[in-house]
């Protein structure tokens, strides 16, 4: 069961869409991994537990990882804390990625950068091929 606060405030972040996304991302930034984590999501857990069985200890410290919508940072925060030490972050909203670039003490990402992904065409080409593995979590919007 859910606070009502919490319901409140979920109810607040509703109805975003693609032109909306960043300024949505940029307003919830700092209450996100708040309202997320009660709410039980645990994609992020489940994403490294992927990555840990597809690539050996030895090999997650210089394995190049670029987290698509890295939001918050919660991906990058617990691959950090298993070994993977070079992860690179993108996300729409600035005001998320500034979350981001705190966690692990600024050790969860090397880099972090904006970058709206609903743009293929966009796509940097500095960033095709550079990377040993995507992640990309929670990042799905109407």
């Amino acid at each position: 069961m859910i606070s009502e606060e919490l319901r409140q405030e979920l109810l607040t972040h509703t109805g975003f869409d693609q032109e909306t996304i960043k300024e949505h991302y940029d307003e919830v930034a700092l209450k996100y991994d708040n309202i997320y984590l009660s709410l039980g999501y645990y994609d992020h857990i489940k994403c490294c537990e992927i990555a840990e069985k597809l690539v050996p200890e030895d090999k997650r410290g210089d394995y190049k990882v670029f987290d698509m919508g890295c939001g918050s940072g919660l991906v990058g925060e617990v691959m950090q804390k298993r070994g993977f030490n070079s992860i690179s972050g993108c996300d729409a909203s600035a005001g998320i990625l500034g979350v981001a670039a705190k966690k692990n003490e600024g050790k969860a990402y090397c880099e972090t950068f904006e970058l709206f992904l609903g743009q293929p065409e966009k796509f940097p080409e500095g960033l095709k091929g550079k990377f040993d593995m995507v992640t990309a979590t929670g990042i799905l919007a109407q």
